[in-house]
């Protein structure tokens, strides 16, 4: 989080920026947890999101020691999902980026008609969705895999959204905890909530120094996805 937050500093004044996060070790393994444990709707719903609000504001927190004022915004509190579309109301992160603030949202619980009672509307729809609400250019997904793989197991560096179903391309499962679909849901995510503003999504390895920051200004290593 400390690096990343210092390479967001460094592009913080010219450029407006929104944070969706993953939910990690915190949301996907009480997510997997409540579901194993047949938890009450109620009690899931409380652990779930008060986890994903914690790793909201320890994230908040690094930001503002970089100099990046940020503001969360949960989404079951603003969001009615259907399907692989997440209908948030994106007013306030709006204003919010008009003041010079950094939304950020993330992966989260909400309640629902399903036999458990609860839901999960999942970071990769909210970034795709999010970015199109605020009128964004681009999305860079911070991964942990340099980007997409084609059938021989090398990056693919870049591809058309009509391409994403090729037979040329890998998109398995996590092979983390992630209760919504690794690789293939963020394609579909991706896919589903493209937008005519948006010119450019990029799927890079967030673990090295760099690729976010470089698929930002466009010189990035990874999958650079076009319409």
């Amino acid at each position: 989080m400390e690096r990343i937050a210092s390479e967001l500093a460094s592009i913080y004044e010219e450029s407006s920026l929104g944070i969706v996060l993953g939910g990690g070790s915190y949301g996907h393994y009480a997510a997997l947890q409540q579901r194993e444990n047949e938890t009450n709707a109620a009690n899931a719903l409380y652990m779930v999101s008060s986890l994903m609000l914690e790793l909201s504001q320890l994230v908040v927190d690094v930001l503002a020691l970089h100099g990046i004022p940020a503001l969360i915004y949960p989404p079951h509190a603003l969001c009615s999902p259907k399907g692989l579309r997440p209908n948030c109301y994106w007013e306030q992160a709006r204003n919010a980026i008009s003041i010079g603030a950094v939304p950020v949202t993330y992966g989260d619980i909400y309640p629902c008609s399903s036999d458990k009672g609860w839901c999960i509307v999942s970071g990769d729809e909210l970034a795709m969705e999010m970015a199109c609400s605020l009128g964004a250019r681009k999305v860079v997904y911070a991964s942990d895999v340099d980007g997409i793989l084609d059938d021989r197991g090398n990056v693919v560096k870049e591809i058309s959204l009509s391409e994403l179903y090729g037979s040329r391309i890998l998109a398995s499962e996590s092979s983390h905890v992630d209760v919504t679909g690794g690789l293939r849901r963020k394609l579909d995510s991706i896919r589903e909530n493209w937008c005519s503003g948006l010119q450019e999504v990029w799927i890079v390895n967030g673990l090295r120094e760099g690729r976010i920051i470089g698929a930002i200004k466009g010189l990035g290593y990874g999958t650079l996805i076009k319409p």
